[in-house]
């Protein structure tokens, strides 16, 4: 099957389909408003179907796969056809689920929490060790590879 895809010419990003579309109508490289009708000839969307845009990009001549994203906080650069790390957002999410996390364990610091004075010392020193947890984010570029503390049992 053939895909006529749409693309912005200065990115090669996919920005939308014609399906179905005519050849004799869209020719290759023709304008369609601001973008540019490129045909996928061999297949290589098929499996996609609209999320190919997700996959591949026009790269002035052929369609190209993107290289796999590295995680949820990497963009893809249309300059460098590349992933780039999206550090504020990592950091973002990072101290809003270290913050949910303290939110969770406020009572324990309260005076009528009914706590031992050990049970309160290993709250607070679990709760110092979440407020630590941005300085050990070199390297790492996904919430899963945070070594988050286990809470006092």
């Amino acid at each position: 099957m053939k895909h006529c895809a749409l693309v912005e010419a200065s990115t090669g990003e996919i920005k939308s389909f014609l399906m179905p579309a005519e050849p004799e109508k869209y020719p290759e490289g023709g304008s369609y408003g601001d973008l540019e009708v490129h045909w996928e000839e061999n297949g290589l969307l098929d499996s996609y179907g609209t999320a190919a845009s997700n996959f591949f990009y026009w790269n002035g001549g052929e369609f190209q796969e993107k290289p796999e994203r590295p995680s949820f906080y990497y963009t893809f650069n249309w300059d460098t056809k590349d992933w780039d790390f999206d550090s504020e957002g990592f950091e973002k999410d990072v101290r809003a689920h270290r913050n949910a996390k303290l939110g969770m364990c406020d009572w324990t610091q309260m005076p009528d929490a009914n706590l031992s004075e050990d049970m309160t010392n290993a709250w607070r020193g679990y709760r110092q060790e979440l407020r630590d947890i941005t300085d050990n984010m070199s390297g790492k570029d996904d919430l899963t590879q945070i070594g988050w503390p286990e809470p006092p049992q």
